[in-house]
């Protein structure tokens, strides 16, 4: 065999060496390919299943959304529930309370000679407790345009009377009132009574109104003692 042979031989050996070389790397080259390709369709699924996992949490957090939302409304009208139920006892409690308490009736008694000064024109009222529970005390003020106070002690005028209890219905007490002794007309006398239950706690307020009647100076006490000749 000659050189050009020899030279040709090896030549066409290496280009079966190189195609084999090329064929694996081929061969590798579809390997790597199948398995990008199989990566890439576990990333698909992983993508889908992810999507399909944020779907389903988004529709559990709504859910849970509307959950919360309609136990805070829950929540809300059994709160609204008792409040009308605490004001509906409220209510009948306070009716209760009212209806249990005191009325009062005034009757006008005439002319008061009890520590009248000069000037001073005094006239008594009996004061009877008509319906109620029994008081432990009630105060007593009288007001209105010629109404100038309650007599106290010996020739006082105040503006308040208190009276002790016990009290029942059926009882019975008497204030002197002090009113302006150059009004001739009847004269109204406004009476408001804050009275105390027994159990010191419970409390109410009454008004009612009395009237002193017409006033005559001939039937005013100096001019009676006149007539009669006495001091």
């Amino acid at each position: 065999m000659n050189t050009d042979q020899i030279i040709a031989t090896v030549a066409a050996g290496g280009g079966v060496a190189a195609a084999g070389v090329a064929w694996w790397q081929a061969t590798i080259a579809r390997g790597q390919a199948r398995d990008a390709q199989g990566a890439q369709a576990q990333a698909v699924a992983a993508a889908a299943t992810a999507t399909r996992h944020a779907a389903a949490a988004e529709q559990q957090a709504q859910a849970a959304q509307e959950q919360a939302a309609a136990a805070r409304d829950q929540v809300r009208a059994a709160e609204e529930q008792v409040a009308v139920l605490r004001r509906q006892l409220d209510a009948q409690q306070e009716h209760h309370r009212e209806a249990s308490g005191p009325q009062f009736e005034v009757k006008y008694r005439g002319a008061s000679h009890s520590g009248a000064q000069p000037g001073q024109r005094l006239v008594r009222f009996d004061i009877t407790q008509t319906t109620g529970v029994a008081l432990a005390r009630i105060l007593v003020t009288v007001a209105g345009p010629n109404v100038n106070g309650l007599l106290s002690g010996p020739s006082t005028i105040v503006g308040q009377h208190d009276q002790p209890g016990p009290m029942a219905t059926g009882g019975t007490f008497t204030v002197d009132v002090a009113v302006d002794p150059t009004v001739m007309a009847p004269i109204p006398v406004i009476f408001t009574f804050d009275a105390t239950g027994q159990d010191q706690g419970t409390q109410w307020r009454r008004s009612t109104t009395g009237t002193v009647l017409a006033y005559s100076r001939i039937s005013s006490p100096t001019a009676a003692r006149r007539r009669l000749g006495t001091p």
